[in-house]
């Protein structure tokens, strides 16, 4: 009797876990409990965050689990064998900064106190879980190093017993035999990730690989432990993350959870693609502000050429307040060149006075000139040039011409 009542309670434990079983490809219309920022989004998938600065979010299987229905039944350790795999993508705003990373947490309460943000990717801190007796299994997928934590780099897997410093991380990676791939979590695509705890070998196992590559052999991390030590009987699971000044999207595109075996395998054909837009780095707003400050600093530039432009062309026309005082007169360079014949030597009537002096016509007046042009090794100013020939065209007489112009430079 006592025989039959025992295998009785076997079956019926063994209903109760066939029923928390399930497979959500995708999680349009799924029952869930998410809290903080976190929510199921239209096209199925679970945004546990989205790229936001400082958020929280939890999204929870919305009862708590009994994951030690057998204590002191002879088995090794009394948590019952479980396995979960699920797809999940990690887009940081910021991709060669990171934005924190997101864990697959079992806790011992739906709604823990004092969750933090920033590296605390949404979970309490030490002193909180000992504080509110909160019983914490987590493992992280992390994109930020924090020296707090004891990072081993920016982009690593870890699991977290009732702490944020890891028992056991490593690199992102996963083997094929027995060469070690590398991974980058915070790439924005999708990955694939295995936990599983075996209750006779009392070993938690995690294993992640690129969506598409079948199952690793080897996992990517092996924890000897007896979760008995760990967690309650009863304990809820699902999904944490959180951003703080570093952001990011932390999705949840399909998920399969099993007691007392492996977990189903997701249809990943079935599985909801991530949104297209989320893969811009940048925001519009970005894009849009980068362009008008390049129209505008094309613009500034070619307003500044025209100015530099005209203000050469027109340094000639600029009546300077000397050129007024001494009654002087301009040239075009030009005009010189042809009333001098090219200043030919059968032109030149003298030299000195720092320059050779000839004898010219203006073309357009027919005005008998005689013409100075200063050499260009002369130390002559052009205001002493100036005035030496306003003086001279003030000594007027039979054989003198009114000196009445001058030219700056060569135009």
């Amino acid at each position: 009797m006592k025989f039959l009542f025992f295998l009785l309670q076997l079956l019926v434990l063994q209903f109760v876990h066939s029923q928390v079983n399930f497979t959500f490809n995708g999680f349009k219309h799924a029952d869930l409990s998410c809290d903080g920022d976190a929510y199921l989004r239209s096209d199925g998938i679970m945004a546990i965050t989205n790229d936001k600065p400082k958020l929280i979010g939890h999204a929870f299987y919305p009862s708590a689990l009994q994951f030690m229905p057998n204590q002191n039944k002879g088995n090794k350790s009394s948590v019952v064998t479980f396995s979960t795999n699920f797809v999940f993508s990690i887009k940081p705003k910021y991709p060669e900064i990171g934005g924190h990373g997101l864990t697959f947490v079992l806790l011992s309460t739906k709604q823990p106190q004092e969750c933090r943000l920033n590296q605390y990717l949404g979970l309490p801190n030490d002193t909180s879980m000992e504080m509110y007796s909160t019983r914490v299994l987590a493992v992280e997928f992390d994109v930020v190093q924090n020296l707090e934590f004891m990072d081993i780099n920016d982009n690593h897997v870890g699991i977290d017993i009732s702490s944020l410093i890891s028992n056991i991380s490593k690199p992102a990676a996963y083997f094929v035999g027995n060469t070690t791939i590398s991974i980058n979590l915070k790439s924005g695509s999708p990955f694939h990730a295995w936990i599983d705890y075996n209750n006779q070998e009392m070993l938690l196992n995690v294993t992640v690989a690129p969506v598409g590559i079948l199952r690793p052999q080897k996992p990517l991390i092996t924890l000897p432990i007896d979760l008995s030590t760990v967690i309650n009987e009863y304990m809820y699971i699902g999904f944490s993350a959180s951003t703080g000044l570093l952001s990011a999207s932390h999705n949840i595109l399909g998920w399969s959870f099993c007691f007392g075996g492996k977990a189903q395998d997701l249809d990943l054909s079935d599985l909801p693609s991530l949104d297209k837009s989320v893969k811009v780095i940048h925001s519009k707003g970005f894009i849009v502000g980068i362009s008008l400050a390049t129209v505008t600093l094309v613009i500034l530039i070619i307003l500044g050429a025209t100015h530099i432009i005209h203000h050469f062309k027109n340094e000639d026309d600029i009546i300077e307040d000397w050129e007024v005082e001494y009654g002087a007169r301009r040239f075009k360079y030009s005009d010189l060149v042809a009333a001098t014949r090219g200043f030919g030597e059968k032109h030149l009537i003298g030299s000195g006075g720092f320059g050779r002096v000839y004898k010219g016509v203006i073309p357009d007046t027919g005005l008998e000139v005689a013409i100075k042009r200063i050499a260009q090794d002369s130390r002559q100013g052009m205001r002493e040039f100036v005035a030496e020939i306003t003086s001279m065209g003030r000594k007027v007489s039979g054989f003198v011409v009114v000196a009445q112009c001058w030219v700056s430079k060569v135009n």
